[in-house]
């Protein structure tokens, strides 16, 4: 099963109307993402909830349990399908601007861990951040600059990610830009590595909750 975030009046991109249990297809050819091509769906309700603000930035989304066709493309963020039906609603998850951030970093740690560049400030701070002990939003945005200087020299994801963990701490006053901070973490890190598993990680931010 997979989930699909719609509006309020159950509809998508450009309006489209969907019905819960009616079953919708798409005969055009062609598997692209982002496109006409395919209907958009996430592997989870958790993942649903941080990558809205990178794709369809849905306002006050609905999620849906959905009955699909095969998959026939992934980014390792989202997933297409040439059929889908809405099955029943299942509650969002909501993640906490402290579990957007944990978020961020465990998907830099991951692919820092098989593409290690060592940033030993980052590394400090993030296990700060996790274990609650960083001291200052100052802090985290100063490295982030720094970080940014790094992914601009090197086209290194691991250092773009990193900046976006980093981003997202700091963003701790502006929801949106946190949850989008958070959410380019981890599509730098998809771009790094596709064996991700988003949900799982996304999980373990749940888990913090202070």
């Amino acid at each position: 099963m997979l989930y699909k975030l719609l509006t309020q009046n159950l509809t998508t991109h450009d309006g489209f109307q969907w019905e819960v249990d009616k079953t919708y297809t798409i005969d055009k050819p062609g598997n692209t993402l982002c496109s006409d091509e395919v209907f958009h769906a996430y592997h989870s309700p958790e993942t649903a909830a941080l990558f809205n603000p990178i794709h369809g930035e849905i306002q006050n989304p609905l999620c849906y349990l959905v009955d699909t066709s095969e998959i026939v493309a992934d980014d390792g963020l989202k997933v297409g399908v040439k059929s889908m039906r809405l099955v029943e609603q299942i509650k969002l998850s909501v993640f906490t601007h402290r579990q957007r951030t944990i978020f961020a970093i465990l998907c830099a740690k991951r692919v820092k861990k098989h593409r290690y560049t060592p940033i030993p400030k980052w590394d400090k701070w993030a296990n700060d951040y996790i274990n609650n002990c960083a001291t200052s939003i100052d802090y985290t945005t100063a490295y982030a600059a720094d970080y940014a200087a790094r992914a601009a020299r090197a086209a290194d994801y691991a250092a773009y990610a990193a900046r976006a963990a980093a981003n997202a701490a700091a963003y701790a006053a502006d929801a949106a830009a946190d949850a989008g901070a958070a959410a380019s973490a981890a599509s730098a890190a998809a771009c790094a590595d596709a064996g991700i598993n988003f949900t799982s990680l996304a999980k373990e931010a749940l888990t913090y909750k202070t």
